[in-house]
C-alpha cells in the first residue's frame, strides 16, 4: 500500500453566494448509487489536516488541476504531488497525474500505482492475481495474438488496461465509453482522445519531460523544471503563470531534501501556501499567506498530534492494518469533518464501527468486495436502525436498500446504466413508485419515464456526434435546445422552449466570462489566480470583490463606492464586518467569535450586545443566550434530531420521529399533541391537531397530494399535468358550505408563455397573464362578472421595471440609480418622489416627495430603524439589547412597550380564555364584567364572536362577514367584496401580490396604490389626486398626505 490520498481541495478565493457556474451537461442522468433516506457510502477517514498534510504517514499531497473539459469528453489534466513518492512521471519528481498510473511487474508481484500516489500489489497465483482483502479492484491479463495486456477493474467498475511495459493504453467507463493513450517511439504519452474524438496532446523536452500539454481547444499548457527534476512552472493559456518551490532550508530543517515542495506562488506574483518538513521529510507544517490556516503536526508512536492556527490541538491514533495507517481514535478538539472520535475494522480492513463525538456507535457491515451491506446507526439505543444493502454481482451497485418502512429496488442493463427505480412502501406493497429509463449505445440516458401512469410523464435526450446534450424535450414537448459547444465541451449557444437564446463565452482557462440571455448581459472577470474580480449585471451595476494574499474574501464593493470589509482569523473565521458608505463613513458592525471547532460562539452587536451560541460534540446547536441572558435550549436524540426545546421562558415543546426522519408528533407546552403519520415513499397521509382536527391526504404516483379531506369531511381533489402543475383544484359538494369553488390552472398559453402560469378560472372569474420572452409578466388581466382589471408592464433594456401601468390607466414609471436601485418614480408624469438614498447593502433611507419635502429615515450601526416620518410627525424607535422595540417618541407622546406581552390597559385588566388543548382563543372578558364569546367549527375556523358571524367556502377560505361577502380567486387572493349597503367592490394586485387598487361596482377606481418594493408609498384615485404614503417599520400605511402636506 502507498498513501490513502482521496482529498480535494480548491485554492481560489470564492464569493460566498455567487459561484459562477456554466450550465450542466449531465441533464436527467439518474444518479444510481443514492437514494432516499440512504447512501451506502462509507465514511471517509483518514487523517489529512491543513493544505491537506496526511498525519498518519508525514506525506504532503498536493492536487493540482491544470484543465478540465466538460465530463463527456473523458480530459482533465490533474497533478498530483506526493512528498513521500519515491517515483514520479514525466511531470516531474514526485508527481505524477490523470494519465501517468503505472503498472510494474516484478516476477509474479504486479504493482498498479494510482494517479494520487496510491499503491495496489497484486500477487499472481496460478494466473489469478490476489491482493490485500482491502483492496477492491481486480487485476487480469488477457493474451491476443501473442499480446500480453493487464485489466484493472476498479471500485467504480471502469477497466484501466495496461500494456506489458506498464504503460496505461485505455480507460473504459462502466457503460462502456473509452479513453485512449497513444505513445511515441520513446514510449512517451503522446495523445489522450476521449470517447467522442476530443484530443489532448503532449510534447516533451530532451530529458523527457512535458513541456506542453494542448487542449482540445488550443490552449496550451507549459510546464517547466529545475535541474533536479522538479516542476517549477506551470504556464497557463491565458499566459499567467504559477511557480513552484522546493527544498527551501528554512523549511526543511535544514535538510537537503531536493523534492520537499515548500511553497506555491500564486498567477499574481503572491507566496500563497508554504509547508515546512522535519529532517526526516515528513510534513510538519501547512500554512497560507500570512500565516493563514497555520497547522502544524508533530508524531509519535502510533499518534500524531495536530495544532490548527488559533492553538487548537487533536492528537490521531493510528492503527496499521493491511500497509494501510488507518485513524482509530481521535482525541483532544474534534473534527467534524471525521464524524467521530473511535474507530474500530473489520478482518478484511473495512470500517466496523464508528462513535461519534456523542459516543453514539454506527456499525458497519461488508461483502468480501468492500460493499456496504448493513449499517445500523444508533446502535444499542431506543432509535437504533439499520439499513441493508444488497449489491450487483458483477458491478459496484445497489440493488436493492431496504431501510425501515422502504424498500428500494435498482436494476440496470449489461453496462451498469440504471434501468429502473423502485422505491416501495415496506407494509403495502402496492404503494410504489417507479421510475425507468433508456439509453443509447454510448450510455447516455434518451429517456426518463417518471413514476405517473395517468399521463405520459416522459423526458427524451439527445445527443449530438461529439456526445454533446443538443436537447432536451419535457413531457409536453417543450424544447430546449443547445446548439452550439465549444472544443472542450462547453456549452455556447442554448435556446428554451419560448425561443429565448442564451450566448456563454469562457476565458482561455474555461471560466465564464459573459452570458447573454436575450441581449441582456451578465460580465464576469477575474484576477490573474481565478478569483471572481467582477460581477456586472445587464444595467452596468456591479459586485467587485477583493481578496487577502492567502486568496480569502476580504472586500465586497458597489457602484457607488459601498464597501463591506471582512475581518478574518487565522483560521479563516469573519471575526468583524463592518459596512461602509462612499465616505467611509461606518453604516453597520457585527463582531463575531468561534469555538475550537470553527462554529459561531458569539455574536456582538455594534452596541456590545451579545447573543452567545452553544453546541454538544457533534455540532448540533443547543442554545442560544440572547443579550439579555434569556436562553433558548435545545435537545438532541442519538440520531441528532431536535427532540426537546425550551423557549426563553422555559416552556417546553417535544418532538418525535418515525424511523425515516419524519416528524411525527410535537408536543407543545400546554401537553397538546399534533401527531402526523406518513406511509413508506414519506408521503404525509393523516394528521391530527387540537385544533384542526384529522386531516388525512392520498398522493398519486409521483407524491403530488391528489386528496386532502378535513375535519369536516370536505374533500379537495387536486389534478396535476405531465410536469406535475396543478392544473384542477375541486371539492365534493357541501351545501351547507356554499359554492363548490373549483380552479383550474392553465400554462404555456399564448406568445412566449411556455413554462407560465397564462390562466387561471375559478368562481370569482378569471385571470390570464402574458410575458415577453425573459418570462417577465407584461400583462395580468382579472376578469370578475362585467369588470376587466388589466395591468400592464414594460422593462428598459437591462430587464428592470420601468413602468407600470394600472386598470385606470396610470402610469408609474421607475428610474434607477447606478447600483440598480429605483431613485425616482413617477405617476402620470408626476414626480411623486426622487433623490432616493439606500443604505449601503441595506434599505432605502430617503428620498424628496415630488413636492419638495424630504423624507428621511435612519439606523443605527446594527441595521435597526431608529427614526422615520409619519407624515408632519416624526417617530423615533430605541430598542432594548435583544434588539425588540421598547419605545417610540413622537413630536407630541413618549410611549413604552413591553416586547413580550401586553399585560393591562388604561380602562383595566382585560381577562382571556384559550382552548386548553389548542391555540384558539375562547372568550375575552373585560373590565366591566362584558364576556365576549368566540365559536369555531371542527377545522379551527372562527365562525361566531359577540358581533358577527361568519362563514367559509369549501377550501377553508372566508366567505362572509355578518351581511358582508367575499369572492377568492384560485390563487387565495380576495378579489371582490360585496357589501349589501354600497354594492360590490373589485380588488387588483400586482405580480408581486401587492394590493394594487380599489374599484368599484363599475370598475372604476376608488383607489390605486404605489408600492416600492414592499413598502406604499403613494396613493392615487380620481377625487383626491396623487397622496403621498408613510408607512411605519412594518411596511404599515400609518399616514397619508396632500401634496400641500396636508395630513388627511
Amino acid at each position: 500500500m502507498g498513501f490513502d490520498c482521496d482529498y480535494t481541495t480548491t485554492e481560489q478565493g470564492t464569493w460566498s453566494g455567487g459561484t459562477v457556474q456554466t450550465p450542466q451537461k449531465d441533464i436527467g442522468k439518474p444518479s444510481q448509487n443514492t437514494c432516499p433516506g440512504n447512501n451506502a457510502t462509507d465514511p471517509v477517514l483518514n487523517a489529512l489536516c491543513g493544505n491537506p498534510i496526511n498525519a498518519a504517514t508525514g506525506n504532503k499531497l498536493q492536487i493540482e488541476t491544470d484543465f478540465t473539459a466538460s465530463p463527456n469528453t473523458g480530459l482533465s489534466l490533474v497533478r498530483y504531488y506526493n512528498s513521500l513518492d519515491t517515483g514520479g512521471s514525466a511531470f516531474g519528481s514526485n508527481w505524477r497525474t490523470t494519465w501517468h498510473r503505472a503498472l510494474t511487474v516484478s516476477g509474479t508481484t504486479v504493482t498498479v500505482t494510482r494517479a494520487d500516489g496510491r499503491q495496489d500489489t497484486f500477487t499472481n497465483n496460478n494466473g489469478v492475481y490476489t491482493a490485500d482483502p482491502d483492496v477492491t479492484s481486480v487485476l487480469t491479463t488477457t493474451t491476443a495474438n501473442g499480446v500480453i495486456t493487464y485489466q484493472l477493474l476498479t471500485a467504480s467498475d471502469s477497466t484501466e488496461t495496461y500494456a506489458a511495459n506498464g504503460t496505461l493504453l485505455s480507460i473504459a467507463s462502466r457503460d462502456g465509453l473509452a479513453t485512449t493513450l497513444s505513445y511515441n517511439g520513446s514510449n512517451q504519452l503522446t495523445t489522450v482522445t476521449g470517447p467522442f474524438g476530443h484530443v489532448m496532446s503532449f510534447a516533451y523536452d530532451s530529458s523527457g519531460r512535458v513541456v506542453h500539454m494542448t487542449a482540445p481547444d488550443g490552449g496550451v499548457y507549459a510546464y517547466a523544471y529545475d535541474a533536479n527534476n522538479n516542476p517549477i512552472a506551470v504556464t497557463y493559456p491565458d499566459k499567467t503563470t504559477r511557480h513552484y518551490v522546493y527544498n527551501e532550508q528554512t523549511n526543511t530543517a535544514n535538510t537537503n531534501l531536493p523534492h520537499a515542495l515548500t511553497g506555491i506562488i500564486d498567477e499574481l506574483g503572491n507566496r500563497f501556501a508554504t509547508w515546512g518538513y522535519n529532517a526526516q521529510g515528513a510534513a510538519i507544517s501547512s500554512q497560507h499567506a500570512g500565516g493563514a490556516e497555520l497547522t502544524t503536526v508533530s508524531y509519535g508512536d502510533n499518534a500524531s498530534t495536530v495544532t490548527d492556527a488559533n492553538g487548537n490541538v487533536h492528537t490521531y491514533g493510528f492503527t496499521t492494518l493491511f500497509n494501510m495507517i488507518k485513524p482509530v481514535s481521535l482525541t483532544g478538539v474534534p473534527i467534524p469533518s471525521l464524524g467521530g472520535n473511535a474507530f474500530s475494522y473489520d478482518a478484511n480492513g473495512f470500517i466496523a464501527s464508528k462513535t461519534d463525538y456523542d459516543y453514539n456507535v454506527t456499525t458497519y457491515t461488508h461483502d468480501a468486495r468492500g460493499n456496504q451491506t448493513s449499517r445500523t446507526e444508533a446502535t444499542g439505543t431506543a432509535q437504533a436502525r439499520t439499513i441493508t444493502t444488497t449489491w450487483h454481482p458483477t458491478f459496484h451497485l445497489p440493488t436493492q436498500i431496504t431501510e425501515p418502512n422502504r424498500v428500494t429496488t435498482l436494476s440496470y442493463d449489461s453496462h451498469g446504466n440504471l434501468t429502473q427505480k423502485t422505491i416501495a412502501d415496506a407494509s403495502n406493497s402496492k404503494n410504489t413508485r417507479t421510475w425507468s429509463y433508456t439509453y443509447n449505445a454510448n450510455g447516455q440516458v434518451t429517456q426518463a419515464d417518471g413514476p405517473r401512469t395517468d399521463v405520459a410523464d416522459i423526458t427524451q435526450y439527445s445527443y449530438d456526434a461529439k456526445g454533446d446534450l443538443a436537447s432536451v424535450t419535457d413531457a409536453l414537448g417543450h424544447v430546449t435546445a443547445i446548439s452550439a459547444y465549444d472544443a472542450d465541451g462547453r456549452p455556447l449557444t442554448l435556446q428554451d422552449p419560448n425561443g429565448l437564446i442564451t450566448q456563454l463565452a469562457y476565458d482561455p482557462r474555461g471560466r465564464l466570462l459573459s452570458r447573454n440571455t436575450g441581449g441582456e448581459t451578465t460580465a464576469y472577470s477575474y484576477d490573474a489566480a481565478g478569483q471572481v474580480l467582477k460581477i456586472t449585471k445587464p444595467d452596468a451595476s456591479f459586485a467587485a470583490f477583493s481578496y487577502d494574499p492567502a486568496h480569502r474574501l476580504t472586500q465586497v464593493s458597489d457602484n457607488l463606492g459601498n464597501k463591506i470589509v471582512y475581518t478574518l482569523d487565522a483560521n479563516d473565521n469573519q471575526t468583524k464586518k463592518q459596512v461602509y458608505d462612499p465616505s467611509g463613513t461606518l453604516t453597520r458592525s457585527l463582531g463575531q467569535t468561534f469555538d475550537a471547532v470553527n462554529r459561531l460562539q458569539t455574536s456582538v452587536g455594534a452596541q456590545g450586545q451579545t447573543t452567545t451560541y452553544g453546541y454538544d460534540s457533534n455540532g448540533n446547536l443547543t442554545s442560544v443566550t440572547d443579550p439579555l441572558s434569556k436562553a433558548t435550549i435545545r435537545y438532541f436524540d442519538a440520531l441528532n434530531r431536535l427532540i426537546a426545546s425550551f423557549d426563553r421562558l422555559a416552556d417546553k415543546t417535544q418532538y418525535q420521529f418515525d424511523a425515516n426522519d419524519n416528524l411525527a408528533q410535537i408536543t407543545d407546552q400546554r401537553s397538546a399533541n399534533t401527531v402526523y403519520t406518513y406511509d413508506g415513499l414519506g408521503n404525509k397521509t393523516q394528521q391530527t391537531s387540537p385544533d384542526t382536527g384529522i386531516t388525512s391526504y392520498t398522493y398519486d404516483a409521483v407524491g403530488n397530494v391528489i386528496t386532502r379531506t378535513d375535519a369536516r369531511g370536505i374533500q379537495t381533489l387536486y389534478s396535476y399535468d405531465a410536469l406535475n402543475r396543478l392544473v384542477k383544484k375541486s371539492f365534493t359538494p357541501n351545501n351547507s358550505y356554499g359554492d363548490i369553488s373549483s380552479a383550474t390552472y392553465q400554462y404555456d398559453q399564448g406568445k412566449y408563455g411556455i413554462g407560465h402560469l397564462t390562466g387561471m378560472t375559478d368562481t370569482s372569474g378569471a385571470s390570464t397573464w402574458l410575458y415577453e420572452i425573459h418570462g417577465r409578466v407584461v400583462q395580468q388581466q382579472q376578469i370578475s362578472g362585467l369588470i376587466t382589471l388589466t395591468t400592464n408592464y414594460q422593462y428598459d433594456a437591462a430587464g428592470r421595471l420601468s413602468q407600470l401601468t394600472t386598470p385606470a390607466n396610470h402610469a408609474i414609471a421607475y428610474q434607477y440609480n447606478a447600483n440598480g436601485q429605483v431613485n425616482a418614480v413617477t405617476v402620470g408624469g408626476t414626480v411623486l418622489f426622487n433623490a432616493a438614498q439606500y443604505q449601503p447593502f441595506g434599505p432605502i433611507s430617503s428620498w424628496v416627495w415630488g413636492n419638495g419635502t424630504a423624507y428621511k429615515r435612519s439606523y443605527d450601526l446594527d441595521g435597526r430603524l431608529v427614526t422615520l416620518p409619519l407624515g408632519t410627525d416624526n417617530r423615533s424607535l430605541t430598542y432594548d439589547a435583544a434588539s425588540r422595540i421598547s419605545g417610540e417618541t413622537s413630536d407630541a407622546t413618549v410611549q413604552s412597550v413591553s416586547p413580550s406581552f401586553i399585560t393591562a390597559t388604561t380602562a383595566g385588566t382585560t381577562n382571556y380564555a384559550i382552548k386548553p388543548t389548542g391555540n384558539a382563543l375562547l372568550s375575552e372578558t373585560i373590565a366591566n364584567g362584558t364576556v365576549f364569546n368566540m365559536g369555531y367549527d371542527v377545522v379551527g375556523n372562527l365562525f361566531s364572536d359577540s358581533f358577527y358571524t361568519y362563514q367559509y367556502d369549501l377550501g377553508g377560505r372566508l366567505m362572509t362577514v355578518g351581511s358582508d361577502s367575499f369572492q377568492m380567486d384560485g390563487l387565495g387572493k380576495r378579489v371582490a367584496k360585496v357589501y349589501l349597503s354600497t354594492g360590490n367592490r373589485y380588488f387588483a394586485y400586482d405580480k408581486a401580490g401587492h394590493l394594487l387598487g380599489e374599484y368599484n361596482a363599475q370598475g372604476l377606481a376608488i383607489q390605486e396604490t404605489i408600492w416600492l418594493g414592499d413598502t406604499p408609498v403613494g396613493t392615487v384615485s380620481a377625487g383626491t389626486g396623487l397622496l403621498y404614503v408613510y408607512a411605519d417599520h412594518l411596511n404599515t400605511p400609518r399616514t397619508v398626505t396632500t401634496q400641500s402636506n396636508r395630513v388627511l
